[in-house]
């Protein structure tokens, strides 16, 4: 698109964005005028045929350009979040709105306008100082800092002309700009703006985002509760009983939410055991769920062709097809229930322990034949919980049309069942085993970095 042409687009997406009544009205009579079905809930709704034909009127009335639903046949089934094959008014709604301002984005060059927020300073010009690392991945490393801040109280007036010292604790993920795995500032300003606008309890916060010469980083909100592979160590460790009530509440939460990032018309594509943490570290009886790292995810109304996320998790269809659809985040959490309920979440060393998907392949292409192939090991799933086994095992299927979408599985009978039974003991014992040893292995970084000192530029430089 010519530059003229695209600024023209922009005026007429930011036209029809502010006029939110009569966009909402427009969508509804255009719904209205093209919803020929009914779901199975007895609601109107839209095939890909009538969806077609209803955004075209819609883009005519605001004076849109043709492309900007160019990709509704890729990307209709993504905003069926029932799973009934066509869009309700209310999804209709969702798919127009999240279009638009993908396009919006896209169109204006997205976080080249955000440089006034993406400033140049190091940690201590910022006031961090790092405390210890709270996980790593392929992209960058996490840290605990803490940062002094100025609190307005009424103890801090009398003692201090108004303004006491306040030890904040933040989560900073540092990306080193020689990691080629790290993407580039676009890329980390992008999932910086992404995590900015996402408000739910399941889903990571973030407050800034900064670079300096050597590092990129962002500020997060910090959870003190582990990831998933320490989690079961960490359970036993406050004495709790991991029934299957326990699990249930946990799962619930995971898939909770997903439902709400792909509500927002977000795609994690990297759903896997270090990506989901619990949010505090003091009560494990009901641990609170948060999913975290954004840096692959995806939107859904954009077309994004090529090969991402962790192999082991990637669904078949990426494999195959090099795209990520939301069903695909069903199949990584199924995965990750799976090798939790298993014992088989991965770990490297002497001991090492390959995920569901991984065992026996000897390079990634490997991984993806048998994930495409080849089915999970049901042999070492406790298959007595039998309707927890219904849910996994429609999140596994091969064809992403078969699985459920977020909202579907969290209606499964397993999510209402009072049933409560234990893991099988060797099952459960190996599963605290493994956990114990990452939780172990952190700790052990965390020593050597306190022995080679407490510098927040020297830990990150370590390479551990």
């Amino acid at each position: 698109m010519q530059q003229d042409g695209k600024a023209d687009a922009v005026q007429a997406i930011d036209n029809c964005l502010r006029q939110r009544l009569l966009r909402s009205t427009k969508v509804m009579f255009f719904f209205h005028r093209h919803a020929r079905h009914k779901d199975k809930l007895g609601r109107r709704s839209l095939d890909l045929s009538g969806a077609i034909s209803m955004t075209a009127d819609l883009a005519r009335h605001f004076a849109l350009p043709d492309v900007i639903f160019s990709n509704l046949p890729e990307t209709f089934s993504s905003f069926d979040f029932t799973g009934s094959g066509m869009l309700c008014l209310e999804e209709t709604r969702v798919m127009v709105k999240k279009t638009l301002l993908q396009w919006r984005w896209a169109l204006s060059g997205g976080p080249a306008q955000l440089d006034g927020e993406f400033v140049t300073s190091t940690l201590e010009d910022g006031g961090y100082s790092v405390v210890r690392e709270m996980g790593r991945g392929g992209q960058g490393i996490m840290y605990l800092a803490r940062k002094t801040e100025e609190s307005s109280s009424w103890f801090g007036y009398l003692s201090n002309c108004g303004q006491s010292q306040v030890r904040a604790t933040y989560c900073i993920k540092f990306y080193s700009k020689k990691n080629a795995n790290a993407g580039g500032l676009q890329e980390i300003l992008e999932e910086f703006h992404r995590m900015k606008e996402f408000d739910n309890v399941h889903v990571a916060r973030t407050f800034e985002a900064f670079h300096d010469q050597d590092f990129v980083y962002l500020v997060n909100e910090p959870y003190f509760g582990g990831d998933f592979t320490k989690l079961a160590k960490r359970a036993y460790d406050k004495g709790v009983e991991m029934r299957e009530s326990w699990w249930r509440d946990i799962f619930r939460q995971c898939l909770e939410g997903l439902e709400y990032l792909h509500r927002e018309a977000q795609m994690h594509c990297d759903i896997k055991e270090p990506n989901l943490m619990i949010r505090h570290d003091d009560d494990f009886t009901k641990p609170e769920v948060v999913l975290i790292d954004f840096g692959l995810a995806q939107n859904i109304s954009v077309k994004v062709t090529g090969l991402s996320g962790t192999p082991g998790y990637i669904p078949p269809e990426t494999w195959r097809k090099q795209r990520w659809q939301p069903q695909g985040d069903i199949f990584s959490l199924g995965v990750v229930f799976f090798q939790l309920m298993s014992a088989r979440v991965p770990r490297s060393g002497l001991d090492k322990v390959q995920g569901i998907f991984q065992e026996g392949a000897k390079n990634v292409q490997d991984v993806g034949q048998l994930t495409v192939t080849c089915q999970p090991p049901w042999k070492l799933f406790p298959t007595h919980l039998r309707l927890l086994t219904e849910l996994v095992s429609a999140m596994l299927r091969k064809d992403p049309e078969q699985r459920p979408r977020a909202l579907q599985a969290l209606q499964y009978g397993w999510f209402f069942s009072t049933s409560d039974q234990e893991l099988p003991k060797d099952t459960l014992g190996s599963l605290i085993s493994g956990s114990a040893k990452a939780f172990f292995k952190g700790e052990l970084i965390n020593e050597l970095l306190e022995q080679l000192g407490r510098s927040s530029l020297l830990r990150p430089r370590l390479g551990l």
